[in-house]
């Protein structure tokens, strides 16, 4: 016979719970009602099980009554006990974030839930059931109902056993991939953010780089055309006195601008000495 769960005016005083969805009743345990195991015989999830079977089952089971808004399990926890509706209705909550959402119901006799660690350690309630109308299910122990169904049925435990194993075995190969996927875009991001910066760094090297070039290309011209001393500190002397951002059109026209600034300076001697410095770079006179 089964044990069941009296009404609440019969019950010690269970408290109440906070969980994720707010602070609802927890079912009791323990009551004084008893059920008859032809009670369960119009299940038809029982279907199959002989008077002996059933009457063992109920010995091994409680009964508990289902009340509107209250809690029979939650989710996360472990799977201890197993779940057979006979009457009422039980809703299937799951939370995601923040957000609860309604992902089943039990409401037609021998819908069943949990008993998972019946065939795994691990096994955990994969959603909360709360009353949705009064009524009344059948709480089997995982470890009862592992041995009942090790006695009655062999071949279906291994199978139930192997089917658990290849589930966790795939479900942890899925996690494994998608945490993975999730570390290399993560390290996508990461790289993204640090080239940003690397790249710029590396184009301001090869303008300078070019900018070094340049220069030291400029020098080995001047070398080339054996300008002395003194119109070298000249040049140079000009190149601290041109103020940056002054117009001066083409490149051309910057430099005999610079040429009659030394000019008129006296730092090449005769402005012919400086006009056949600048020929000698290439530089055509603006009046050809």
């Amino acid at each position: 016979m089964l044990a069941t769960c009296g009404s609440p005016a019969d019950r010690a005083p269970q408290g109440r719970q906070a969980g994720p969805w707010g602070i609802h009743e927890r079912a009791p345990l323990l009551g004084s009602d008893l059920m008859r195991a032809d009670e369960l015989r119009p299940v038809s999830l029982f279907d199959g099980l002989t008077d002996g079977q059933l009457a063992e089952l109920a010995r091994d089971g409680t009964e508990v009554r289902i009340e509107p808004g209250v809690e029979l399990f939650r989710e996360g926890e472990h799977a201890d006990f197993w779940w057979v509706l006979v009457d009422g209705a039980i809703d299937l909550l799951r939370q995601t974030g923040r957000e609860v959402t309604l992902v089943g119901r039990m409401d037609v006799p021998g819908r069943w839930a949990g008993g998972f660690r019946a065939w795994d350690e691990q096994g955990v309630y994969l959603a909360t059931g709360r009353g949705s109308a009064a009524g009344r299910v059948l709480r089997v122990p995982a470890s009862a109902l592992r041995e009942r169904v090790t006695a009655w049925f062999p071949f279906g435990k291994h199978l139930i056993e192997g089917l658990y194993g290849t589930a966790r075995s795939i479900e942890a190969a899925a996690r494994q991939r998608q945490s993975l996927v999730t570390l290399g875009t993560l390290a996508a991001g990461l790289a993204h953010e640090i080239n940003n910066p690397a790249a710029a760094a590396a184009r301001a090297v090869d303008d300078l780089e070019t900018a070094c070039q340049t220069l030291l290309s400029s020098l080995g011209r001047l070398a080339r055309e054996e300008i002395s001393a003194r119109q070298f500190t000249a040049l140079d002397t000009l190149r601290g006195e041109i103020e940056p951002g002054i117009p001066v059109g083409t490149l051309e026209d910057g430099v005999w601008h610079g040429v009659t600034v030394v000019t008129k300076a006296g730092g090449f001697g005769t402005p012919d000495t400086l006009l056949d410095v600048v020929r000698a770079l290439g530089v055509s006179s603006p009046t050809g």
